[in-house]
């Protein structure tokens, strides 16, 4: 069987280890592996959307240094080639026009708005980056004919790629969707110690996860449902791991807003970052474009009802995001809201536990205050909708009814144990990456290094694309290049400084 895997994730060692992984499971599988990368040459990517020239350096540089460690052919190397095109895109007006975008009959637009969305942490689009926009069209269109040679020239029966929500993935996705050649995307997996391959769909798939949380049901040993899947929830709640840890570590434990009365009935409400599924399909709802619609409705309608209160809690990651989102946010102005921002130290579990209800968009902490007992009400798409573990009202009157019933009971707590187990077990296991970080990754016990020779050389080479570097940086920076922003890389981390 042929193979063909597209790679530009080398900026990432969690990514790259994985991808290294893959490479080496399809040779033994006896596939001929063919691998498209990016030789710094994509005018911007979700990785380095600013054209950084040594995060280009370094992402090529170590991935190169791994294909030679792995034996990988350096004949089946293919770089992206700069093919010629003619192709503009319309002046935008809003996010819709970018999702509009399409080149040669592919939805190219969806990826793009993908990118951007999460790049800027904002679900509007501004004027001023249609520049922004038409280099990563230009890119998608680029990304788009060279898949297409290569469907023509190598003529794979599968194609690899990372995740695939974001632009330039996606345009690989779209192309074998009308190609009909089966694509298959990879990533971390939430279990630690694996990575998750997806055949045919995004790592986003509700389906997808509505299968395996059946499966598993079927599958696994009630006593270990109970055991592996409690400890996914009390993990969380003992002060969590990795990012959940960093927000935890900065609420004071038992802290609750100072206006909580409990004579009330107390909804909590919990809001999410529209970002990272503000372009994945499934998870869109047809009640609401944005959560803060829904937000102001629920808000408004209960207004004339003193005994009700809600809270608030915006997340954590949302903190020193200026967007529409968070606009919006401050500018919600009611006498039965309390809002908590994303600064506040206020113990979200505490807060969780101390209202009668929650209510959630999708995040985590609907499932959660299902396990801590607590009446869970869900009004959109989550991974955990299929599992009864939290009311799931079907329009604003089913929503409001709901808000207002007290003494709503909780569903099963031994619900949510099918998702935690999943959550701890889901994937397949490492066989030779180690992941530990940006600095102490290892595969096959070599350590993967941020800066090799072959870095050096390569920047030296790319020096010639100085010029995209500092038109990349003023559009995503507004600002010029300079020595003091020389080591600024964005993208989804957002102004992230390499290290």
């Amino acid at each position: 069987m042929k193979t063909l895997l597209f790679s530009n994730q080398g900026l990432s060692p969690s990514h790259l280890g994985i991808e290294l992984e893959i490479i080496e499971k399809e040779i033994a599988d006896g596939n001929d592996v063919r691998i498209l990368y990016c030789k710094s040459n994509l005018q911007s990517c979700f990785f380095n959307a600013s054209h950084n020239l040594l995060a280009c350096s370094i992402c090529e540089g170590r991935t190169r240094v791994f294909y030679d460690k792995i034996k990988f052919p350096r004949t089946n190397l293919h770089p992206l080639q700069n093919f010629d095109s003619d192709f503009i895109i319309k002046q935008l007006d809003s996010i819709e026009d970018v999702f509009a975008i399409a080149y040669k009959g592919y939805d190219i637009g969806r990826g793009i708005a993908a990118s951007y969305i999460s790049t800027r942490r904002n679900y509007e689009y501004q004027v001023e980056d249609q520049g922004f926009i038409e280099e990563m069209a230009l890119m998608c269109v680029n990304v788009v004919d060279n898949l297409e040679f290569q469907l023509k020239e190598f003529q794979p029966e599968k194609v690899i790629v990372f995740n695939g929500r974001f632009a330039e993935q996606n345009a690989i996705i779209e192309v074998c969707e009308r190609q009909k050649v089966d694509y298959y995307t990879f990533e971390r997996s939430s279990a630690k110690g694996k990575y998750k391959f997806f055949k045919n769909m995004l790592p986003h798939s509700l389906t997808f996860r509505w299968k395996e949380l059946d499966r598993v049901r079927l599958e696994a040993p009630n006593d270990d449902l109970i055991t592996i899947g409690s400890k996914w929830f009390e993990d969380r709640l003992s002060g969590g791991t990795g990012v959940v840890q960093k927000y935890l570590s900065k609420q004071e434990k038992g802290l609750l807003p100072e206006d909580f009365d409990y004579e009330k009935e107390n909804i909590a409400i919990f809001v999410a970052s529209e970002d990272e599924h503000a372009a994945v399909k499934e998870h869109q709802s047809h009640l609401y474009k944005t959560q803060n619609i829904a937000i102001k409705k629920i808000i408004k309608h209960f207004c004339d009802q003193p005994d009700i209160h809600f809270y608030l809690r915006v997340h954590p990651s949302l903190q020193n995001i200026h967007s529409a989102q968070t606009s919006e946010i401050k500018e919600m102005n009611y006498s039965n809201l309390t809002i908590i921002q994303p600064q506040e130290s206020i113990d979200t579990y505490q807060l969780m536990n101390a209202c009668d209800k929650t209510l959630a968009f999708g995040s985590a902490t609907g499932i959660e205050a299902c396990y801590m007992g607590k009446t869970s009400i869900l009004f959109g798409h989550a991974y955990y909708e299929s599992i009864n573990v939290c009311y799931w009202p079907q329009n604003y009157p089913e929503l409001f009814d709901l808000v207002a019933t007290k003494n709503l009971p909780s569903k099963p707590k031994e619900n949510t144990y099918i998702f935690g187990y999943y959550q701890n077990v889901v994937g397949i296991p490492y066989s030779k990456f180690q992941e530990g970080g940006k600095n102490n990754s290892f595969y096959n016990k070599e350590p993967i290094k941020r800066l090799y020779p072959k870095t050096l050389a390569i920047l030296s080479r790319n020096l010639k694309d100085l010029g995209q570097w500092k038109k990349m940086n003023q559009l995503i920076f507004q600002e010029p290049l300079t020595r003091k922003n020389i080591f600024k890389l964005n993208s989804h981390l957002l102004n992230e400084k390499l290290k």
